[in-house]
């Protein structure tokens, strides 16, 4: 059986502003809104799923390995 990571929620306080902000760092396209989420699609076919929250936000960790110019 094969298994791929499709998405991961990323919880932050102003999904607008940290998908933005994820996009110009990483050189991605807008974010496209999917229901309550901001989406950062990323090459190999994961996305940054961006959903606000009250709640206490754990610390989280990606990493990123890019090719080419501006990553």
């Amino acid at each position: 059986m094969s298994v791929q990571l499709n998405h991961t929620i990323v919880w932050c306080r102003d999904k607008a502003r940290a998908a933005r902000y994820v996009c110009e760092i990483l050189g991605r396209p807008e974010p496209a809104r999917f229901g309550p989420l901001l989406v950062v699609e990323l090459d190999n076919g994961v996305s940054l799923d961006f959903h606000d929250t009250d709640d206490a936000i754990a610390p989280q960790h990606y990493a990123f390995f890019g090719f080419g110019e501006g990553v």
